[in-house]
């Protein structure tokens, strides 16, 4: 199934009557009348099946006068594999947050100029099912937070890594969500690795 979504308001349109007649709610026309000016575009694609391979996809954008909001996402399922991609950047000078229909305008407000990228994937055997997930927030100066996890769960052990780094020059820990700037905001500069380990046979270890 593929999805396909333009919307383009003039600064000066007045004609938000015609909307109501069409059937609008009061509620999507006063949204439609605060993003006069802004352009959407997204399209989207789900659970397309290409020989086996399920594949999903978005890409949409917020654009203001050349600059804009980007959100973009892909899906891979085969079988026992699992992969999913998401990345989000906010423009540097993108400014009217406050017309946003996005519940987190407020959050993506305090990420001017930082983009985010996430990366996540499985593979399930009767052996057992290994995972593993990547993320990065990268900052206007291009200085980055980096934390990665690998997970192996089976009936006789249980094995987990992990490691992550706030680079000595990220300078918007302020700008975080609440939970990340409690997991974050007292390491920059430092790195950490991290490992666990579980065993039916041994107990466990760490």
């Amino acid at each position: 199934e593929l999805e396909l979504n333009y919307q383009d308001i003039s600064k000066n349109f007045a004609g938000f009557g015609a909307a109501a007649d069409a059937g609008y709610e009061a509620a999507q026309i006063q949204q439609l009348q605060k993003e006069r000016g802004l352009k959407r575009f997204g399209f989207g694609l789900k659970q397309a099946d290409l020989g086996g391979v399920k594949l999903s996809g978005n890409f949409r954008t917020v654009e203001d006068n050349g600059e804009d909001i980007s959100w973009q996402s892909l899906g891979i399922n085969s079988g026992a594999l699992a992969l999913n991609w998401k990345s989000q950047k906010v423009g540097d000078s993108f400014r009217r947050f406050q017309d946003l229909a996005e519940a987190d305008r407020e959050q993506l407000r305090k990420e001017i100029g930082m983009e985010r990228e996430t990366l996540a994937g499985s593979f399930a055997q009767k052996a057992g099912k290994l995972s593993f997930s990547m993320n990065q927030i990268t900052d206007p100066n291009s200085a980055k937070i980096d934390r990665r996890e690998l997970n192996f769960d089976s009936d006789k052990f249980k094995f987990s890594y992990g490691d992550q780094e706030v680079e000595q020059g990220f300078a918007r820990i302020g700008s975080l969500k609440g939970d990340e700037q409690a997991l974050w905001g007292r390491e920059v500069g430092m790195s950490r690795q991290w490992f666990g380990l579980q065993t039916s046979l041994f107990g466990s270890s760490h």
